[in-house]
């Protein structure tokens, strides 16, 4: 009998040149995202004094937990390139959950109605949106 995992494709060269490049595009979208927020959010609160601060508010304060989402997704993306065994299955899995995400987000609405709040106030999401987005596509 066969071994299951013969027939898992691995990881291909493209595909983890792929990931990388949408890694260091969340990444820069997640940035955006955030000092956006944290504007909006000293406008209702006051200001954040620190960077301890920051992140106390952004890993347990309901005003920054939609961005979690893309934390996680970032973290997921970490996941894959570190695991030798990794499959083209595992990445098209993540690859899937982000379309859904940044186009729908239909398990969370409040993520897509805040995500949209911010690409309406702020070029730079948008662009890093668009930049994200031309990498989920790709033969999709």
């Amino acid at each position: 009998m066969s071994d299951p995992k013969s027939f898992v494709s691995p990881l291909t060269e493209s595909t983890r040149r792929r990931m990388r490049d949408l890694h260091g595009g969340l990444l820069r979208l997640h940035k955006i995202l955030l000092d956006n927020e944290r504007i909006a959010y000293e406008k209702v609160h006051g200001k954040v004094e620190t960077s301890g601060q920051l992140l106390n508010l952004v890993m347990y304060d309901q005003w920054f937990d939609w961005l979690h989402r893309i934390s996680e997704m970032i973290v997921q993306i970490d996941e894959l390139m570190e695991n030798e065994e990794a499959s083209l299955d595992d990445a098209y899995k993540i690859l899937a959950a982000l379309r859904g995400l940044f186009q729908h987000a239909p398990e969370d609405p409040a993520f897509g109605a805040k995500y949209r709040a911010v690409l309406q106030r702020e070029p730079a999401a948008v662009l890093a949106h668009a930049d994200v987005q031309q990498i989920l596509i790709l033969d999709s």
